[in-house]
């Protein structure tokens, strides 16, 4: 298969095209950049738990969060280097976010023969707010990105020509995505159908088989990963609903930046037809449907599956792969329409529309935790050392806790074990469950027993703190006082004290 553009690059020289990948790449390292400072959430903070101990240590903990090891071996290494902080946790997603920014740019202009194609694909992806988030959260979702973005460019180079070097490099890929995050498997399962096909026209079958038994054998240590996370799937139905089949092409922005420039181009084309640019679009047809079938097929998949009570799978995070390679199909929408003044039009539509309706809400706070702001909060108390400390992580997992000691409620206290760490050493440290926070259990009630001092924090709204407190004054063993302190962003915290001794003047919100 020849990589080279065609002959028909216009409107964009090759020299202009990159240029302009080169300023919209700047653009998208800038905006990614912008965020990188904020407080780390959940889920960063377990990335950020998991590597703070030793290195024996890093598969254990990852996997306590549904993950594999892979990725954060490979955070571990970087911030060795280079300390750890906001800015050198995330830096890793923002160089693979803009590797995929990159990547998809040249992939649509070799595959359609458009540079104006490959820089609309390169702006979307540059100022979409999902992949930003993705390249600037503590998490291997912009890698994933790039692995099925690379996953996809080297199928399609299997089409073309089933190479032994190409085989073992597809192997090799699709072994370290699905390593990077399992649900990759369902772009992975996509990309299926072409290699056989692919295969079977090369009349390379055996090498085919090679693949797959070079893939099933890296894959053999993910085995115990499967087994847990498919143990916990129910803890994930509760926010991971299919619902209509329509909402196939609403997760993703499937209609605007997939099927709606598709129909347009389609049509524009029957109005005007064009013999030699039809040719031109028969000999890239392939690219164009087996691009299609990647970015839907697991998106399908993932809905079935959810929908069929198997697995809950249809959530947008799961869906990483698709997202990244659904810009490739816009680009190559743009690049398939015949007349160069409707393409220069329809791109111009495209990267005005994501202004409307994709941007980010907020270019500089993209999350709705402030933890780091909350632990120093904590540090301006004035607190007695007597002071225990109910901490709501918000884990799925948390709700099987039934002690205060072991992994399990280690792991439910990582967000003040990780990269804030409050200054105060609590008398004692006792994690929530996920469900009804502020019900405490039996053993919880039990190193609860004598009047103290109590601080909570929580994440969640006023109205999340207003049903602990409420929940918590039923809860505790003896006559008691709350107030709720003041809010950091996306963060609650509540002080309890013993009702006898409380502080004159204190407003408790209780009856």
């Amino acid at each position: 298969m020849n990589d080279s553009p065609p002959p028909f690059d216009f409107p964009l020289s090759a020299r202009l095209f990159w240029r302009a990948l080169l300023l919209i790449a700047l653009l998208g390292f800038c905006l990614r950049m912008m965020p990188l400072s904020e407080s780390l959430w959940l889920d960063e903070l377990h990335s950020a738990w998991t590597i703070a101990g030793d290195w024996s240590e890093v598969a254990d903990r990852g996997l306590q969060g549904n993950n594999g090891p892979l990725y954060f071996w490979a955070l571990k290494g970087f911030t060795a280097i280079f300390g750890v902080s906001e800015w050198s946790l995330r830096m890793p997603s923002v160089l693979c976010g803009c590797a995929t920014l990159i990547g998809v740019a040249i992939l649509v202009r070799r595959w359609s023969g458009s540079g104006l194609a490959g820089c609309v694909a390169a702006l979307l992806i540059a100022l979409d707010r999902d992949m930003i988030f993705y390249a600037t959260e503590v998490r291997p979702y912009a890698a994933v990105q790039l692995g099925c973005v690379a996953l996809l460019a080297t199928t399609i180079r299997l089409w073309g020509d089933f190479t032994l070097r190409d085989a073992c490099v597809w192997t090799l890929l699709a072994a370290v995505t699905i390593h990077l995050h399992i649900t990759a498997g369902l772009f992975v399962a996509a990309c299926l159908p072409p290699v056989i096909l692919a295969a079977w026209g090369h009349a390379a079958v055996k090498r085919m088989l090679l693949m797959f038994g070079g893939l099933a054998l890296a894959l053999l240590p993910l085995i115990p990963q499967l087994a847990l996370v498919y143990g916990r799937r129910h803890s994930w139905a509760a926010f991971i609903h299919s619902d209509s089949p329509f909402r196939i092409i609403e997760l993703l922005p499937i209609i605007p930046f997939g099927l709606l420039p598709w129909g347009i181009g389609w049509g524009l084309n029957q109005l005007f037809p064009n013999r030699e640019s039809r040719t031109r679009r028969s000999a890239t047809t392939a690219i164009f449907v087996w691009s299609i079938f990647a970015t839907m097929a697991p998106v399908i998949i993932a809905w079935s599956l959810t929908h069929w009570h198997i697995t809950p799978l249809f959530l947008r995070r799961y869906l990483m792969g698709s997202q990244a390679t659904l810009f490739a199909w816009c680009g190559l929408n743009v690049g398939r329409i015949d007349q160069i003044g409707a393409r220069a039009v329809i791109a111009a539509a495209l990267a005005i529309s994501i202004f409307y309706f994709h941007l980010p809400e907020h270019w500089s706070l993209q999350r709705q935790q402030d933890w780091r702001g909350a632990v120093a909060a904590v540090n301006q108390l004035q607190l007695s050392p007597e002071t225990t400390l109910l901490i709501a992580s918000r884990l799925i997992e948390s709700d099987g806790l039934t002690q205060n000691e072991g992994t399990l409620a280690d792991y439910s206290r990582l967000p003040i074990n990780a990269i804030y760490q409050p200054k105060h050493r609590f008398q004692q440290v006792i994690p929530l469950t996920y469900s009804n926070m502020g019900v405490l259990q039996r053993w919880q009630l039990d190193l609860l027993e004598k009047p103290q001092t109590i601080l909570v924090i929580a994440p969640g709204d006023h109205a999340t703190a207003e049903v602990i407190a409420v929940q918590l004054s039923r809860s505790i063993p003896w006559p008691s006082s709350v107030r709720i302190l003041p809010e950091r962003r996306g963060m609650q915290m509540l002080l309890i004290s013993d009702a006898n001794d409380a502080v004159e003047g204190d407003h408790s919100i209780l009856p």
